[in-house]
């Protein structure tokens, strides 16, 4: 894992988000990460 990818994992970690890879052979690789969006109040 690389330096920015470990920084990524951290700060989506702290935010109460997700990060995960799908891998292919021979294609690649994809990087992802959720976060959850805040909700609006009102009043």
């Amino acid at each position: 894992m690389g330096l920015g990818l470990s920084i990524c994992l951290r700060i989506v970690k702290r935010l109460n988000g997700r990060v995960g890879v799908e891998s292919r052979p021979g294609e690649g690789s994809t990087f992802w990460f959720t976060l959850a969006a805040p909700t609006e109040t009102t009043g």
